[in-house]
């Protein structure tokens, strides 16, 4: 049976697939001695992109940490 944690999980990645196709993609842009992918038009749906994927990502990097015994590191973050 999938926990709490997982279902919370499940939806944030659905919300973060049905915001991202509804945001202009990220563009390759020249930077230093290369280009990076950035968003060019700074719209609020891609700001709120990068802070789900973010937030999806700590929560992941969290439990990853709490199971290997981690927890005083899972506190810093």
């Amino acid at each position: 049976m999938p926990s709490l944690f997982d279902f919370a999980l499940n939806e944030m990645d659905a919300a973060f697939v049905a915001i991202s196709a509804a945001t202009p993609p990220p563009l390759k842009v020249p930077y230093v001695d290369g280009v990076v992918c950035r968003f060019v038009e700074k719209t609020d749906q891609q700001a709120m992109l990068l802070k789900l994927g973010r937030m999806i990502s700590g929560l992941r990097a969290g439990r990853v940490l709490l199971r290997a015994g981690f927890g005083q590191e899972l506190a810093m973050l």
